[in-house]
């Protein structure tokens, strides 16, 4: 035994596998709620809403 603590799993992103944040924001949704959102939001090349931070 090292005595090193264990590392925690993390998911094929990079991220905690208990992280609130995995996937994709249901961007659609969010405007409905902040309909100032929708001017940035484009649609990248697989069809998804995505945000335009230019």
């Amino acid at each position: 035994m090292t005595g090193k603590p264990a590392s925690p799993p993390v998911t094929p992103a990079g991220l905690h596998p208990r992280n609130l944040h995995q996937g994709r924001y249901n961007l659609a949704e969010l405007t409905k709620t902040t309909p100032e959102l929708k001017r940035f939001l484009k649609t990248n090349p697989r069809g998804e809403y995505t945000i335009d931070f230019r």
